[in-house]
């Protein structure tokens, strides 16, 4: 038979072998065992094997709500002085470092020394990590709950019977129930006509833990107002249904505004009397306005096929260009030969500008496209009335000719007012920009809509350089001065150029950093494209093109001399060709508005005479040089800066 000191023993070995700790306490408070751990969770000094009170060592516990524990309630007292078995009490002992909690288990038993006398067998439980993760965990779910409900954006958590869970307090702009188990589905606002839509995604995210509910639906609020709503929403994890489909978590956005807002711009944009696009990264149509289908395919479907695959094949590499330097944050324009559904050859002044997204990067390119080809067949049919006045001229009196020649002046007067086109268009322009703006200024405008407000407003600004190529030979054209590096900016012009240029030809470039002048950057940059693609198309059979810049000295007569004489300067570009040259009677006429060599589908004959608006406007001169066969040399003098 054992002793009561091994009994004890082997008790002290298996609590600590379980992760207790344990002591014994007599009717008299006489702490008759315990191990390291029991005294140092009760509170003992280190010589507790000499104190027979151990009841000081518990005044000041609290219970589970914080309140101070009276003797009678103590574990340990109920244990000896009633036999009560106590499981698992928590009892808080404050300290300074902060309150540990334990978990006390209390046995009576029979004191074998003393018959008839019972001790307290005791297990004790450091509880505290967990106490406190509890209520960091309840602190957590407090602070969620309470978001959840002043969460601006309604929000549900239900499942696709339609009873709700939880709802917060912006629901009660589409249901009133907000109360679990509310007889009233959480979908009922929803339009009858959109619920086949909304069950058949609920089933899938339901039964595809990856799907997410990603919806717009059409409903009535508490009001009796229509709505639109976009419903997004997750699977929550709920236990307690065993294996029926989760519950949904379902956040409810009002998209009525925006929707409102999209449909006007959309009917403003298509009111405009010019083509609006957008092209992806990729190259491929992503959004058009009626018109531009019109424009580019005869009204059919262009949206996804490749932006270039409507332009003469002669000149998809110029469009190519042009996208990627839009791509780069750079706006650009051109006229383009667009070969038209039906067959026929069409001529279009195209606008390229950057999209830029919230992220500062170039998300896409927006354009606007001008159909120029009944304009440029107008002009032409006045050309030839004007050529055949002058054949009847002279076979008809001097009043008649002066009459015809009168007519034929009013009618190249009328195809010189063609420039005016620009001027209405930038009104046009205008009333879309300042609407954008009013719309941007409103302060109740929502956040969701002010990007496409801005997007609105920057398309605006993109239609404007559609003007700047029928602007600038009508001097018509608001300048932007800044100090230019030539030899800088032609660098860059012949590595963007090297692509468009045919593959025999070969560009040379003499442009040495450090001369500089005071101009429009997006002139000077337009007025030298023109240049080299006149030298391009002079040299069907491949040649050579140079480019270059020096100083020169103006002397009175307007002269260049070599060498400096002490003058003012003056920056000379000059551009030349070993093409095919032009006789006396094409350089007479070369900065004629509308004048040009080329088929009438190719070009509108704007190209020179742009070029001698922007040089005049800078404050230089142009001289072009050529005879059949000894190629051309254009140069130009700016004033030096």
């Amino acid at each position: 038979m054992t002793s009561p000191a091994a009994n004890l023993e082997a008790a002290l070995a298996v609590a600590g072998a379980l992760g207790h700790a344990l002591m014994v306490v007599d009717a008299d408070g006489v702490v008759r065992v315990a191990d390291e751990r029991a005294a140092e969770l009760s509170g003992l000094p280190s010589d507790w094997s000499s104190q027979r009170e151990w009841a000081a060592a518990w005044k000041g516990c609290i219970d589970a709500q914080g309140e101070v524990l009276p003797p009678d309630r103590w574990p340990m007292l109920r244990c000896l002085r009633n036999g009560e078995r106590i499981e698992r009490m928590l009892v808080g002992r404050p300290r300074p470092e902060g309150t540990r909690w334990l978990t006390i288990t209390c046995l009576p038993v029979a004191d074998v020394d003393r018959p008839g006398r019972r001790v307290a067998l005791i297990l004790l439980d450091d509880v505290t990590r967990q106490r406190n993760d509890e209520r960091r965990l309840q602190q957590a779910q407090a602070l969620l709950a309470s978001a959840f409900d002043a969460s601006p954006q309604a929000m549900v958590v239900g499942g696709r019977e339609g009873r709700v869970v939880e709802a917060n307090a912006a629901f009660e702009r589409f249901a009133t129930g907000r109360d679990k188990g509310d007889a009233q589905p959480w979908w009922s606002f929803i339009d009858p006509d959109d619920w086949p839509a909304l069950f058949a995604r609920i089933d899938e995210v339901q039964t595809d833990p990856s799907a997410v509910l990603d919806l717009e639906c059409r409903g009535t609020d508490v009001h009796g107002e229509a709505v639109a709503v976009r419903l997004f929403g997750a699977p929550v994890a709920d236990p307690s249904r065993g294996g029926r489909p989760p519950h949904l978590a379902v956040q409810i956005s009002d998209i009525t505004e925006l929707r409102r807002s999209e449909a006007r711009y959309r009917t403003l944009a298509e009111t405009v009397p010019v083509g609006i696009f957008e092209i992806d990264r990729a190259g491929l149509l992503a959004d058009v306005t009626p018109l531009t289908e019109m424009i580019l395919a005869g009204g059919s479907p262009v949206i996804g096929r490749p932006a270039d695959s409507f332009v003469h094949p002669s000149q998809r590499s110029l469009v190519r260009l042009h996208f990627a330097r839009a791509l780069e944050g750079h706006s650009s324009s051109a006229e383009f030969k667009l070969v038209h559904a039906d067959g026929r050859d069409m001529v279009a002044l195209a606008c390229f500008r950057p999209l830029i997204g919230p992220s500062g990067s170039v998300e896409s390119v927006i354009g606007t496209v001008l159909d120029l080809t009944e304009q440029l067949q107008l002009q032409d049919r006045l050309r030839e009335l004007g050529r055949d006045i002058e054949l009847l001229a002279a076979e008809q009196s001097r009043e008649r000719l002066e009459a015809q020649l009168a007519q034929t002046q009013r009618f190249e007067a009328l195809g010189r007012l063609a420039g005016g086109v620009a001027h209405d268009f930038n009104n046009l322009l205008g009333v879309i920009s300042n609407y954008a703006g009013f719309l941007a200024k409103r302060p109740d405008l929502p956040d969701t809509l002010r990007p496409d407000v801005d997007q609105i407003a920057e398309a605006a600004r993109r239609g404007a350089a559609l003007t700047r190529q029928l602007l600038l030979f009508s001097r018509r054209e608001q300048l932007r001065p800044q100090r230019i590096d030539l030899g800088q900016l032609l660098g860059e012009l012949a590595a963007m150029m090297t692509g468009p240029l045919r593959p025999k030809v070969e560009l040379h470039l003499e442009a040495p950093p450090g001369i500089f002048v005071v101009a429009d950057p997006g002139q000077i940059e337009q007025m030298l494209i023109n240049l080299l693609i006149n030298a391009r198309d002079a040299l069907p059979d491949g040649g050579d093109i140079t480019m270059s810049v020096r100083l020169g000295t103006v002397e009175a007569d307007g002269a260049v001399p070599d060498g400096d004489t002490g003058g003012p300067t003056e920056a000379v570009v000059e551009v030349t060709d070993t093409g095919i040259g032009m006789t006396p009677e094409v350089l007479a006429r070369i900065f004629e508005p509308f004048f040009t060599t080329k088929p009438r589908s190719e070009a509108s004959g704007l190209g020179m005479a742009t070029v001698q608006g922007i040089v005049e406007q800078a404050g230089g001169r142009v001289q072009v040089t050529s005879s059949p066969g000894s190629g051309t040399t254009v140069t130009i003098r700016l004033p030096a800066g």
